[in-house]
């Protein structure tokens, strides 16, 4: 769980991935549920997940990708369905994923429809990659290159400006605790250091499409990157809203990971119904 201390200061605290209390084989129903449950329980409202939360709109300009996902560059091309995610590789990983936020909605937890929301619970799209990069960090290295602390080390203290972690903090916490600071600093009233990617989710031939990913910005009054793309919408971030928590839950390629007070569950292969 990420709470706001004042400003841009967060305070992290770490909770077993066993409060999830989850069973094999795990389907984005349980995770949604445990997801939700545990956030009641620590008066979180807002839930920031690192996984897609929709699909391609077909009329965004756009052959294979969201929006959102041309502005962050992110490597999973979404696209209308998914015959079309590339590469193919991803496929699994974003229909569990888009089928968590479509669960969560369905519990009460809806997407970010706006750049001055107001729900008491929210379930957000984040992308830590492209939160390290905003926040005009080096973005912590693939898992294989980081398994121990010491090799974590520098990323863990690039973030002491913001939030104090502990030397054993893991790979998956580092990036549920960077992945949630943008939804964080939104609730916290800090809308001019947050920047959103993409354009507001709706459906569209019975799907959800599109959706904003929302990450931390490096200065007050950054706006998402603007590239020459033909992506419909706009419009610019505000928000007013008590400092409040927020729950962040990391869905990995082949793994999710839940962050409750950084809370990482770690479910290998989850969307194949495998826990580890």
């Amino acid at each position: 769980m990420l709470e706001s201390t004042g400003g841009r200061g967060v305070s992290a605290t770490l909770v077993p991935p066993s409060e999830l209390k989850l069973q094999e084989p795990m389907v984005a129903e349980a995770l949604a549920a445990a997801l939700a449950r545990l956030a009641d329980h620590h008066g979180c409202g807002w839930l920031a997940l690192d996984g897609p939360q929709a699909w391609k709109h077909p009329d965004n300009g756009l052959s294979w990708s969201r929006c959102c996902d041309r502005e962050a560059n992110a490597p999973a091309k979404v696209g209308q369905d998914g015959s079309q995610v590339k590469p193919r590789s991803y496929a699994g990983f974003v229909d569990f994923s888009i089928h968590v936020f479509d669960e969560l909605d369905r519990l009460g937890w809806p997407r970010l429809s706006s750049k001055e929301p107001t729900e008491s619970r929210l379930a957000i799209e984040s992308f830590p990659l492209k939160a390290w990069r905003s926040l005009d960090r080096r973005p912590l290295p693939a898992k294989r290159k980081c398994r121990t602390p010491a090799q974590r080390e520098k990323w863990r203290l690039s973030l002491a400006d913001l939030v104090a972690l502990p030397p054993e903090t893991s790979h998956d916490e580092l990036q549920a605790v960077v992945g949630g600071l943008g939804a964080l600093w939104l609730r916290a009233g800090l809308s001019g250091q947050v920047a959103f990617l993409g354009r507001a989710p709706l459906q569209h031939e019975g799907r959800w499409r599109e959706g904003f990913i929302v990450v931390p910005a490096k200065q007050p009054g950054a706006t998402s990157e603007h590239f020459a793309t033909p992506c419909f919408g706009g419009g610019s971030p505000s928000s007013r809203h008590p400092p409040p928590s927020t729950i962040t839950a990391q869905l990995g390629i082949l793994k999710a990971q839940s962050g409750i007070r950084t809370l990482q569950f770690c479910a290998r292969n989850a969307h194949r119904g495998t826990i580890t």
